[in-house]
């Protein structure tokens, strides 16, 4: 009786796990995503962290998508298309302190450091903006080292330079615990609060060292140094990945595809004559004698009149076309591809055969906000705010700018600038400046905000408009652009318009007619 009872209770015992375990499969089968049969049995979904993921990944992606980027037009003209809509011509700061002599002489002396912020002598700040985003695109990251050099000897205003640098010198294999508490991820060295101290870059890039890894050299940087402009996916991340990875295979598969295509119609275009015999094979090929088992060839010229022996006929092969579906599909997957590098399809073909006007438009406002959030997210706030503090302080410190006097109490509010990037062409320029002059007269918005979408500074501009009114005045030239104008009349607002010069004239009696006279 005893070992009756022991025996149902390793059953009960044996039992209950299996019955909660089954609620919590059934509760798994409510999302699809986490369905297990057929045809998810070869999904393999990683659960590995981002560093981890990108330790192993991160050097061969960044291979093949420059690959593709160096020899695939597509690819190629979707990364310059997105670094022409993210940087354009440059993203410029405006001074806002308070101090407007300062800012004026900010302005003044940011002109004169720009031409020689570059540390190689090649770009000036806004190439290196342009040659920033070209790398973060195909690599997903880079790095820009500040470098602190003396005036006299580098013709510089103040003694700052920037060197870009690629992803690859920073060692993506160096990872270790630290005594301190500290940690090395792939190369960025944290303490024990996760705040960057150090970056372990080798000394030149690693596919260039021409005595290998085994003689090479990494040096520690400080991280105030260092500007790592690279996108964030998820918390944790220390590295970046090329955004245009996950197209990578399917632009392989296509480039694949098309070069089939393109082979197939190349031999379907070439004309092929066949001659065949109605008997054997031991008739005299009319061609000429068979030598060693090789049949004579011979090429067809304009007015050939090729004279064959009875029973003999000619043929010609019918080369197989492409198939109507070769453009549709090749479309569909060079959509995707757009999609994956954050432009329109229009943007990485020039293809425009079958955009309307409102279509074209809804699809640049939809990616117009996605480099919108990257020029503020990333390179406004990485490189140029970084750059900017830099300048500044360097400016204030070397006295190439009186410094205020409250700089050092309240260094924040002498910091503040606004970037502004190139304005994007309007599709509409006609109604989109009917609606910005709408949107002013009604107060929605100013003349300021007008002024920076379109790329420009609103004190600059009044200054061309100031400039221009002087010239005009000057040589007695009148236009219609000139705001002071009376719109209907074309005089100055500070003259009296003939209207209005006749309107407060004293009128006179009129003259009674001759005709009226007599009648009376």
């Amino acid at each position: 009786m005893a070992k009756r009872q022991i025996k149902a209770v390793k059953k009960s015992a044996t039992k209950a796990p299996r019955a909660q375990a089954r609620p919590v499969r059934q509760s798994a089968r409510g999302f699809d995503a986490a369905s297990r049969g057929r045809r998810t049995e070869k999904w393999y979904a990683s659960q590995s962290g981002i560093n981890s993921l990108l330790a192993m990944a991160l050097p061969l992606m960044r291979d093949r998508v420059r690959d593709q980027a160096r020899n695939i037009p597509w690819v190629k003209r979707s990364k310059r298309s997105w670094v022409a809509n993210v940087i354009g011509t440059g993203i410029r700061p405006i001074p806002q302190t308070p101090d407007k002599a300062f800012n004026k002489a900010l302005r003044e002396l940011w002109n004169d450091q720009v031409e020689v912020m570059d540390a190689d002598g090649i770009l000036d700040f806004y190439g290196i903006q342009t040659l920033v985003a070209g790398s973060f695109k195909t690599a997903g990251e880079v790095l820009i080292r500040k470098l602190y050099r003396p005036t006299d000897s580098f013709d510089l205003p103040i003694p700052l330079q920037l060197q870009v640098i690629e992803a690859d010198q920073l060692d993506h294999r160096y990872s270790q615990r630290l005594d301190s508490g500290g940690r090395i991820i792939q190369g960025v060295e944290l303490d024990n609060e996760g705040q960057r101290k150090f970056y372990h870059l080798w000394e030149e890039h690693p596919s260039e060292m021409e005595s290998g890894y085994a003689g090479a050299k990494r040096i520690k940087v400080p991280a105030s140094e260092i500007i790592h402009v690279f996108e964030r996916d998820r918390p944790g991340q220390q590295r970046g990945y090329p955004g245009m990875a996950s197209s990578v295979i399917r632009m392989l598969d296509l480039m694949e595809y098309e070069d089939a295509a393109l082979v197939r119609q190349k031999l379907g275009a070439m004309l092929v004559g066949f001659i065949t015999t109605a008997g054997g094979g031991d008739e005299k090929s009319p061609l000429g004698e068979i030598e060693n088992g090789d049949v004579p060839e011979a090429e067809l010229e304009t007015g050939t009149m090729q004279k064959l022996d009875p029973g003999q006929d000619i043929k010609f092969n019918e080369p197989v076309e492409a198939g109507s579906s070769f453009e549709e599909f090749f479309q569909w997957q060079l959509r995707a591809h757009a999609a994956d590098a954050d432009v329109t399809y229009e943007m990485a073909s020039g293809d425009l055969r079958n955009v309307s006007f409102s279509s074209i438009r809804a699809g640049l406002n939809e990616v117009h906000r996605i480099h919108e959030q990257v020029q503020e997210n990333i390179f406004v706030h990485q490189l140029c705010r970084n750059v900017w503090g830099e300048f500044v302080t360097l400016a204030v410190k070397t006295g190439a700018v009186p410094m205020p006097k409250d700089f050092v109490a309240s260094r924040r509010k002498y910091l503040r600038t606004k970037w502004i990037p190139d304005g994007w062409p309007y599709v509409s320029p006609v109604d989109e400046a009917r609606a910005n002059e709408i949107d002013s007269r009604n107060g929605f918005t100013s003349r300021t905000a007008v002024v920076a979408k379109k790329g420009r500074n609103i004190d600059d501009l009044d200054q061309e408009i100031s400039d221009d009114n002087d010239r005009a005045d000057a040589l007695g030239l009148s236009f219609d652009s000139d705001g002071r104008k009376d719109k209907k009349t074309g005089a100055m607002d500070d003259e009296p318009s003939t209207i209005a010069k006749e309107e407060t004239a004293p009128k006179k009696p009129a003259k009674k007619s001759a005709a009226k006279g007599r009648a009376k």
